[in-house]
């Protein structure tokens, strides 16, 4: 083989390795083009399930927005999203909108305001609000803890309302010695 033909081959070689990376570059391009189309597909149903009132969709577009996953990170929208699902008896959501409270992110830090949903979602049966509600019990002033129970109270109150019109009590899994306010 000449030494002519082995130049003009090996740039043939170079031309086709230069045409396959090219084309290879396109193909990943439309590739993430695609998925970042089915990722904003999947976030608007997300979206549109939740603001029908798809509780865990709420959950979900809670942590989205908590971890700014899929979309800008922002904690004012998680809360809202989280308390949404709260509401809702998500004993999760009702934990996170607690801990939210209790860090201050994406709301002022208040420690009754994180007591009244830490307690909520620890008598569901949410381990990381019990241990959350036993830090809170025991940094708060007595006057804290009363307002804190008197908040709870009106939450049970409220969301017992909105699932069956006889609101109750739940039983007290957090194993605190919990304030019981009069129900007036």
């Amino acid at each position: 083989m000449s030494f002519f033909k082995r130049i003009l081959d090996s740039a043939n070689a170079s031309s086709t390795v230069c045409s396959l990376k090219e084309s290879a570059l396109k193909l990943a391009d439309q590739v993430k083009l695609s998925m970042d189309n089915l990722e904003t597909a999947a976030v608007k149903e997300v979206l549109e399930k939740a603001e029908a009132g798809d509780v865990q969709a709420q959950f979900s577009c809670g942590e989205m927005y908590f971890l700014g996953s899929s979309v800008p990170q922002d904690d004012f929208e998680a809360l809202s999203w989280f308390e949404r699902a709260a509401h809702q008896q998500h004993h999760e959501a009702q934990g996170h909108v607690a801990m939210l409270h209790a860090l201050g992110r994406g709301t002022p830090k208040d420690n009754v305001e994180s007591y009244k949903w830490a307690r909520v979602a620890a008598e569901g049966g949410n381990e990381p609000a019990v241990r959350l509600l036993k830090k809170l019990h025991a940094s708060m002033s007595p006057e804290e803890v009363a307002e804190g129970d008197h908040r709870f109270m009106e939450l049970v109150r409220t969301l017992g309302s909105s699932k069956s019109g006889s609101p109750s009590v739940p039983e007290n899994k957090s194993g605190l010695p919990l304030n019981k306010p009069s129900s007036d």
